[in-house]
Parts: structure tokens; C-alpha cells; sequence
């Protein structure tokens, strides 16, 4: 394999990076009209001031030619802004639930990024064997390295720490030894023998020990990514295999005459960590975008009391369907974010003539969708429900959005009235139990009657004659309306209700 990645990448030096790099400042009015920002010298009132928000990022205080070298931070800043007004709190993104769903593609939903698990451990140490869910390691993820990145690694990182590994295997097999002494004592109900130290364990125990280990991949594999403090690896690919395998030959762990690439599904655990398949993220899965749990809670309309959803919230269409550049996906942008077009009928941009050659209608599909709208002012807009957000590993926020049509649309525009009640379907009645004709008790407490007053239908139900002047041949103590609301029921059922 080369030493470079062969994946084209397109960067710009104009676009907004995926987040902030430098501290955002700013003045209040009264400062800013003399151009005091609280550096070492005043800025230009030329540049500064003929804007509406006033939010810099200082790239140097003072350069070799004694300026001050800064720029707008308005992007960054009336995104937070845009954000916390949404009170959006940030997930952990999905993960691919194998235990549920058709051939194991359920999606299970991320948790919030503040739960105790999810940080680092609680003693403040980041290494942790069982701790699989924390975003924060040492190591670099082995998954997301090119060819020349992981061999600097290799050279730099890896190679230099090979007595400080055999220190740790030694500590290892010492623990080992130890539990399976005390556990030897304690079935023959001796006393506890002492703990073994490292300083113990002889070369040639070290070297028997090691020759174990080339023997059992998996356990290997997990002591030197507890020794490395690595991210857990995505699903088992055979690339892994030869990346361990070169890790392994530099730390002096010589695999003998096995070949170089290996099956790595044999040694490479699946893990539930929502960070496996894509990398830790860069920054705190927050980002410092929102510090909220959870957004569990429910909207209280002040007239209308408790509403199932909030406001919905407008976003622009920033890419239609049929661009000039060529056909893609739509992209919606919201909050300052650029998301998917969601899934539904409002959004579905498949071609109609294909539906209408068998049969199927469709709802109306919002036009700034499929074509650009020059006279909309603006550009085109739609009105979204944010669900969930996650920052990926790259830093970039992964939010997921929603239809915003319904009861919350209208109410946010003041047009209640058109809001369309469910259709409450109607209970089908419940036929009564069939019962053998030779049974003339009706009920408990109720006196016998006689059958021929009865019509026996071919289910097996005994009903009351009708066509009789006497509904109650009995006597029976029965309330009329009781009475009117089962011939109701009689008169439906043989209606085919």
C-alpha cells in the first residue's frame, strides 16, 4: 500500500470551519464607537463598526510588523446563538443494534453526551479495561489512520516503549498468577497465599508467557489496547488484522511463521461503544453548543396548555433537487447547519410519473424542493423539528430533523382553525360468546327462560325474539333504556357491523 491516502478531499480556505478555533470577543456600543476592544492598540472603526454584529476572533495580538491580525466570528457566534434558542442537547450518535431489527440493521438511539458513564473515569484515570463507552483515549483510532500516519505512529509511539510493555506483561502475568493461587487456596480452604509481584515473574517465565499469548489473539489484542489506551475498533475487517499484527512485531511480540495478514474477526471483539464505527470525536461530544440532558420536557402553550410538540422551527432550503450543478438529495439548513431533507410526504422527491402509472397520489411536495424559487425573498423556507443531534468525529454536528406540519404548524401560524381532529375509528361491537343450544341460563341471578322464545342463529348466540310484543318474557327486573341499547347492538350486528 502507498504512504497516502488515495480518498479525494476538497477543502476550501473561504468556508466556516466545522467549529471555532480561536476565543470570540466583543465590545459594548459606547467601546466600539472608539474602536477599544481591550487589546494592546484600537482597531479600525472602518471595519468594525459598519457591521450589525460586532463579534471578532483575534488570530494575533501583535505580528512581527506590529498590527493586529483578526477577522469576523459572527459564523461561530449566531450559530451558538441560533442553537441554544433551539434547546437542542447533543446525543451520542447511533449504533447498529444487532440483538434487534431484520439482519441487524436497527439503529439504536444515542444518549446524552453528560451521562457519567460516557465521560472519563471516575477516578480521573483514562485507562479502563471495561470502559468502552468513554470519548476520550490516549491512542489514536487505528480505523481512521492512513498508511503514513500509522507507520509514523509505529516509529514514534510504539517502538521506543518496548522494555515499558514487558514491564506491563510482567504485571499482568503477576496478577494472574496471584488470583489463580488465591483461588486454588480457596477451594482447598487454605489461607491466601501473598500477591506475586512483577519483580517475581523470571525471563523465563516472561518468554513462556509471551508464547502463550501469540496463541490467543484476543487476549493480546486487549492488553495492548489497554497498554496503548487505543478507541475500540469498528466491525472486524481484515485491514485491522494487518495493522495489529505490524503494532505487535514493533512492541517485540514476534508472530514466528504465521502470515503477516490475518483474519481479524478471530481476535477483534464487536463493541458497544457509539465511537467504534466512526472514530472518537475531535472535541467534547458537546462541542460547548448546548449543556442540556435531555429535551423530554413539554411545551406549554399559554392557551392551549400542553402540546405534544414544540414550535416547529424555519428553516431555508439551501440545495433543491435539480440544481445547475447536478441532481443530489436536498439539503435544508437550520439553525446555521446544513441536514438532510427528512423522510415523509412533504419531502418526497421521487418522480411522479412513476406513481401515477400505478395509481398512487402523493401529498404535496414543497416546491422550493425540487427547483429554485428566484422570486421567493430569501430564498425558499420550510418549517423543521429538530430530533436529534451528535457531533461526529471530524467535529461536525449530525442533526437529524423532521417534518414540522401538524397541530404545532398551525397553532405557530394562528391558523387553529384548520386543524384537522383525528378520525377516532369506531369500535366494532363485541359479538357475545357462542354458547351450546341445551343452556337456557342467561346469566347469573337470572331466572330460566324458555328457548323457544329465542331465535338459535348459526354462530351459536342466543339472542332475544324480536318479532315477540314481550322483549322481556322473563319478567326480569331490566331497564328499558338497557334494553333500547341492546337491540341497538342486535340491529348492527346483523348489519354486518
Amino acid at each position: 500500500m502507498g504512504e497516502r491516502s488515495s480518498t479525494a478531499t476538497f477543502n476550501s480556505d473561504t468556508a466556516t470551519l466545522p467549529y471555532p478555533t480561536h476565543l470570540t470577543i466583543t465590545t459594548p456600543p459606547s467601546s466600539l464607537s472608539k474602536g477599544d476592544w481591550g487589546l494592546k492598540r484600537p482597531l479600525p472603526l472602518r471595519s468594525t463598526t459598519k457591521t450589525s454584529t460586532p463579534f471578532l476572533r483575534v488570530e494575533s495580538v501583535d505580528t512581527i510588523e506590529h498590527i493586529t491580525e483578526y477577522g469576523s466570528a459572527a459564523d461561530h457566534t449566531l450559530t451558538l446563538q441560533k442553537w441554544q434558542e433551539m434547546n437542542m442537547p447533543l446525543s451520542t450518535p447511533t449504533v447498529q443494534d444487532s440483538a434487534r431489527g431484520y439482519m441487524g440493521n436497527h439503529r439504536a438511539l444515542g444518549r446524552g453526551v453528560f451521562e457519567e458513564d460516557l465521560s472519563t473515569s471516575s477516578d480521573g484515570d483514562l485507562k479502563s479495561a471495561t470502559d468502552e463507552t468513554r470519548w476520550r483515549f490516549q491512542g489514536p483510532w487505528l480505523a481512521g489512520l492512513t498508511d503514513g500516519e500509522f507507520n509514523e505512529y509505529v516509529r514514534k509511539t510504539i517502538r521506543s516503549r518496548k522494555s515499558e510493555f514487558q514491564s506491563f506483561l510482567k504485571e499482568t502475568k503477576a496478577l494472574e498468577d496471584t488470583k489463580t493461587a488465591q483461588r486454588k487456596a480457596a477451594e482447598q480452604g487454605q489461607n491466601p497465599p501473598p500477591a506475586i509481584k512483577a519483580s517475581d515473574i523470571t525471563a523465563e517465565q516472561l518468554r513462556m508467557y509471551i508464547k502463550e499469548l501469540r496463541q490467543e489473539r484476543a487476549a493480546l489484542f486487549r492488553l495492548i489496547r489497554l497498554f496503548l489506551d487505543l478507541p475500540p475498533t469498528p466491525s472486524p475487517k481484515g485491514i485491522l488484522g494487518e495493522a495489529i499484527d505490524d503494532a505487535m512485531y514493533s512492541m517485540g511480540m514476534d508472530i514466528g511463521s504465521k502470515p503477516r495478514t490475518i483474519n481479524s474477526e478471530d481476535f477483534l471483539p464487536n463493541s458497544n461503544s457509539p465511537y467504534a464505527e466512526t472514530g472518537p470525536p475531535k472535541t467534547h461530544p458537546s462541542a460547548g453548543l448546548s449543556y442540556l440532558r435531555t429535551n423530554r420536557y413539554i411545551y406549554n402553550h399559554p392557551v392551549y396548555g400542553p402540546q405534544e410538540h414544540p414550535p416547529p422551527i424555519q428553516g431555508r432550503i439551501v440545495i433543491p433537487k435539480n440544481a445547475s450543478v447536478g441532481s443530489f438529495a436536498p439539503k435544508l439548513g437550520i439553525a446555521g447547519v446544513v441536514t438532510e431533507a427528512p423522510l415523509g410526504e412533504s419531502f418526497n422527491t421521487s418522480d411522479s410519473s412513476a406513481r401515477a402509472r400505478h395509481g398512487k397520489s402523493r401529498k404535496q411536495t414543497h416546491p422550493g424542493l425540487l427547483n429554485i424559487e428566484p422570486d421567493k425573498v430569501g430564498g425558499s423556507k420550510v418549517y423543521l423539528r429538530p430530533t436529534t443531534a451528535s457531533i461526529d468525529a471530524s467535529g461536525r454536528i449530525d442533526l437529524r430533523v423532521e417534518s414540522g406540519d401538524g397541530p404545532a404548524l398551525a397553532i405557530l401560524l394562528g391558523k387553529e382553525n384548520r386543524i384537522q381532529p383525528k378520525s377516532s375509528q369506531s369500535m366494532r361491537p363485541i359479538k357475545p360468546l357462542p354458547r351450546p343450544p341445551n343452556i337456557t341460563q342467561q346469566g347469573y341471578g337470572l331466572e330460566s327462560r324458555d328457548t323457544s322464545t329465542d331465535q338459535m342463529h348459526a354462530a351459536g348466540d342466543v339472542r332475544y325474539n324480536r318479532s315477540s310484543s314481550n322483549p322481556n318474557p322473563s319478567n326480569s327486573p331490566v331497564d328499558e333504556e338497557a334494553m333500547r341499547n341492546l337491540q341497538d347492538l342486535l340491529h348492527k350486528a346483523d348489519q354486518g357491523y
